[in-house]
């Protein structure tokens, strides 16, 4: 494997879950979900099911815009010859799956949810925190934060999850967005 440095920088973590890690460097319009290795959780099986969505949209009538699938990397592609020195120092070549990176969520709405939900002691800390950069937002349309329960002791705009009560708070429609939601699922089915 080539151990020579690569020009287009680093590689950071942008997220993280249970079949594996979201990667870009710079100021890419793609990521790189790279699968954890000693899983049976294929990212494999993200593109197929992702292509399977794009492919069904025949119409364009899609409730939603779906990212652009690119190509699955296996672990003995020619790719990583020349990247794979961009990743952090114990990452390890892996099976990996690169598709169009989801804009994160632009910061006067990141500082909103900060002064509206973070703990007082933490919104320094949170304002200036790079990943925080990287912020996505889950909508639980089918959840509620818990009664007179306090902000929490972290708080984390990567996968931030906006809960029925935080977005009736915040003027949206909660009815519509379910419904957005539920029309998107039915088409992905």
């Amino acid at each position: 494997m080539n151990t020579t440095s690569n020009p287009r920088g680093p590689f950071r973590e942008i997220g993280r879950g249970c079949c594996g890690s979201i990667w870009t460097r710079g100021a890419v319009t793609w990521v790189i979900k790279r699968e954890l290795m000693h899983t049976n959780r294929s990212v494999l099986n993200d593109h197929t099911m992702h292509r399977r969505v794009i492919a069904a949209d025949t119409t364009n009538t899609f409730p939603v815009r779906i990212p652009r699938s690119y190509e699955v990397l296996e672990a003995d592609d020619t790719w990583w010859d020349n990247n794979f020195t961009c990743f952090p120092p114990g990452e390890e070549v892996s099976r990996s799956y690169m598709q169009e990176r989801i804009p994160a969520v632009g910061l006067p709405i990141r500082e909103m949810l900060i002064d509206r939900y973070c703990r007082e002691a933490l919104k320094d800390a949170t304002r200036t925190s790079k990943k925080n950069e990287d912020c996505l937002i889950r909508l639980y349309t089918g959840k509620r934060r818990s009664e007179g329960r306090p902000p929490g002791m972290f708080f984390n705009l990567r996968n931030y999850g906006l809960c029925v009560d935080q977005m009736e708070e915040l003027g949206m429609n909660a009815v519509v967005i379910a419904k957005t939601l539920a029309e998107a699922l039915a088409h992905c089915y």
